[in-house]
């Protein structure tokens, strides 16, 4: 594994994933042999194709990586295609994207969103069990009994052979309701797997934020990290609703071919972040712009007031409104809520309009501006010795 530095911090190396790698090569193997072969004048080709397709999109596997799979599959079509015919269809299904799935759909089957309560970080608390050098935890370190893990397994396993099968019944695209479609691409995300404290180490050094914070909302549930696109990255989300973001600062590139230094999983729904840490008490809010913003709002809090009598709120955009979600509206009626947007025209207009809205629900809302030099929360946070004076204001 290539180092970074001289600790043996987190590196994007392809060792590093040897693990997962291993065990997207028996699946996809297990997935194939539940293929048709290919036979000679009955669409031999699509066939093929569709199977080099399941290998390096459905399992996010390399062409070369791919091959001896293929090669397997390959001894009982009529007749057998060459190696460099299989070659050329693992290259050119790498090159052309699946028209209605992301890449690795087909390995990534669970997701593990289980977001607790906001409670600070104790001193002192380190988190048993981890590696180091690798970014988030990979599958069966979870510490599962072995009937847990054998129940797992088998769910895996038919969940790939369904997904291998097309039911007669399955709705056509265009009769889905706008949920029913959302709940549908949900299904196809990948698995979300616990941060281990290089990973921590890793996000907090990407956004120039307290590793504490950090390591509080890996705790709380709200950050995670995920292999997608063939990157580690690391997701911030809270089950609904999923961004994600690269460990190694690389754009993400969509499925589309484009690229972004953020992706929201096909199927997100939700306006806020953080309902868990809101709702159920009657704390001041801090709410802020961004699905990043949250972790922002968690470091500024523990700057200010060690996360006493506050619960971070950020909405995942500025076009999020409070009308979309009735039940948190509720539940601030009577308490304060300061916000801090962000100094750009959109995210001072997302600012009126939450202050409307909160007013109209009866809750008491202020705005605090970040100095004039910073355009959003993160840049304070980012030099927090600089700024001392905010995080007084925050406390007043």
């Amino acid at each position: 594994m290539h180092r970074q530095d001289g600790e043996g911090e987190w590196a994007a190396d392809r060792a590093m994933d040897r693990d997962r790698r291993m065990s997207a090569l028996d699946r996809a193997a297990l997935y194939l042999s539940k293929m048709p072969v290919a036979v000679s004048g009955q669409s031999g080709h699509a066939t093929t194709f569709k199977a080099a397709s399941a290998l390096v999109w459905g399992f996010d596997l390399d062409p070369e990586e791919s091959l001896p799979l293929l090669l397997q599959w390959n001894q009982g079509c009529q007749p057998p295609w060459t190696e460099r015919d299989l070659r050329h269809k693992l290259r050119s299904a790498s090159t052309t994207p699946h028209p209605n799935r992301e890449r690795g759909h087909l390995l990534y089957q669970e997701r593990e969103w289980e977001p607790h309560r906001y409670r600070p970080r104790r001193a002192g608390h380190t988190d048993a069990g981890q590696r180091k050098g690798q970014p988030f935890v990979s599958p069966g370190e979870r510490g599962e009994s072995r009937e847990e893990k054998e129940e797992r397994e088998v769910e895996g396993k038919e969940a790939l052979w369904r997904g291998s099968r097309k039911y007669e019944n399955e709705p056509r695209r265009g009769e889905e309701e706008p949920e029913e479609r959302r709940a549908r691409l949900r299904a196809t995300w990948p698995a979300f797997l616990p941060l281990r404290p290089a990973g921590i180490r890793t996000v907090a050094r990407l956004r120039r934020l307290p590793e504490r914070a950090v390591a509080d909302c890996a705790r709380g549930g709200f950050l995670k990290g995920v292999r997608y696109g063939g990157a580690d990255c690391f997701a911030i989300g809270d089950g609904s609703f999923v961004q994600l973001r690269r460990f190694d600062g690389q754009p993400i590139e969509r499925i589309d071919g484009s690229r972004c230094k953020s992706y929201n999983l096909p199927g997100c729904q939700g306006a806020f972040l953080g309902h868990r840490w809101v709702m159920g008490n009657d704390t001041h809010v801090l709410l802020v712009e961004g699905a990043a913003g949250l972790l922002e709002a968690v470091a500024a809090l523990e700057l200010a007031v060690s996360g006493l009598g506050w619960s971070p709120l950020a909405a995942t955009s500025a076009s999020s409104r409070f009308a979309r979600d009735p039940e948190l509206l509720a539940s601030l009626k009577g308490r304060l809520v300061r916000i801090v947007p962000d100094r750009d025209p959109a995210g001072l207009h997302a600012c009126g309009v939450w202050w409307g809205e909160l007013q109209a629900a009866g809750a008491r809302v202020d705005v605090l501006m970040p100095p004039p030099q910073c355009k959003d929360l993160g840049e304070v946070v980012g030099d927090a010795e600089r700024h001392g004076a905010f995080f007084g204001e925050i406390r007043n």
